[in-house]
């Protein structure tokens, strides 16, 4: 067929493809070609894959505020050696029940521990959940209280000094709080006239499902949602990157690690824990925690007794189902191929050194 017969938009996306294939050839001939330029790149991409798997990433923390919020965002499942020790470790059992157990951080020797002096008692012991105590204080605000006393400034006397934080418990209800009475709830609305049966139920498990991973998210900060929409924008922009550039071993990385996450959630549930003892109290409750008796950082833990008590001497509470034996067995078989597949591709990118690093 003669040139002339061709219309000019066909010849006109003939050479727009051609010259889309042409650049993509030239950058993907470049980024390899920089590779023997340096050496060092190809040495550097050798060693990163492989130190990033043995500590850079803190998986301790992170299953911690999983066990505690229920929402840890799914991009950020990269699991080192220790992590999987960690996450693949079978549960105490009682029988055929799995014991309950605190959050990660809080059981003992996994973290520093605190004790309480009993105001009213006298009773010491251990505080419950010291690291979700820390965690708490640490998203609180403070006001700093300078102490100017002559003991304090004068440079004569030999002093030591003592570092005190009071902090004060107080439900976000203020009603509550102030000890008025609840409002008696609403009358229900009349029933309505049953109607036949449609297609919606067949799909209330998938909607529960979905909505367990979705409803931790209406009672966290704006700084974790911006945060979390930021990672997802980053994990979108590196997975397209990496297939415009053919980094299969990269692409199948980042691929892998949404899918790590939602395994991990199934496993450790999305479901934030609550205070043991929840009722209301009038009394009034005060301790005294540490690090230990000698210490010179103190702080002073009062408010309504029920809350205080529930912070710092009962363990939270979890408030979703307990998953089966055979759902948990599940988990843990398709998590452990998750691991084994990153660390595969971690020692693939290491082993061809090249860009997928």
């Amino acid at each position: 067929m003669p040139l002339s017969h061709i219309p000019s938009y066909v010849i006109l996306a003939m050479s727009t493809q051609s010259s889309s294939c042409t650049f993509h050839s030239s950058a993907i001939n470049s980024l390899n070609s920089a590779l023997g330029r340096y050496p060092w790149v190809a040495e550097l991409a050798g060693i990163l894959p492989l130190s990033a798997l043995i500590d850079f990433i803190e998986i301790p923390p992170k299953l911690h505020v999983l066990e505690l919020a229920g929402s840890v965002p799914l991009w950020s499942w990269a699991i080192t050696p220790s992590g999987s020790r960690l996450l693949l470790a079978k549960p105490d059992k009682a029988g055929d029940k799995t014991v309950q157990q605190d959050c990660c951080m809080d059981r003992f020797g996994n973290a520093l521990a605190l004790e309480a002096l009993d105001g009213r008692y006298g009773e010491r012991y251990f505080v419950s959940s010291p690291e979700t105590l820390r965690l708490i204080l640490e998203g609180s605000k403070v006001v700093h209280i300078k102490n100017d006393h002559m003991n304090m400034t004068n440079e004569k006397f030999t002093r030591r000094v003592q570092n005190v934080e009071i902090i004060h418990v107080t439900r976000r209800d203020s009603k509550a709080a102030s000890g008025a009475p609840p409002e008696a709830p609403p009358e229900a609305p009349p029933e309505a006239p049953l109607e036949a049966p449609s297609e919606a139920p067949s799909k209330a498990p998938l909607l529960g499902w979905l909505r367990g991973f979705i409803n931790p998210l209406h009672n966290t900060s704006p700084l974790y949602q911006a945060t979390s929409t930021g990672g997802w924008i980053l994990w979108v922009g590196t997975l397209i990157v990496s297939g415009f550039f053919k980094f299969w071993i990269c692409f199948a990385f980042v691929l892998l690690l949404p899918v790590t996450g939602t395994v991990v959630s199934l496993l450790f549930g999305t479901q934030p824990r609550k205070l043991l003892v929840e009722e209301r109290s009038d009394f009034v409750r005060l301790l005294v925690v540490a690090e230990h008796m000698n210490t010179a950082t103190w702080k002073v833990v009062f408010g309504e007794s029920s809350i205080v008590n529930s912070l710092i001497n009962r363990p939270v509470e979890p408030t979703g189902p307990q998953p089966s034996s055979s759902w948990t067995a599940v988990c843990r078989q398709l998590l452990r191929l998750c691991i084994l597949g990153q660390w595969g591709l971690a020692l693939g990118g290491a082993a061809t050194k090249r860009w997928d690093a």
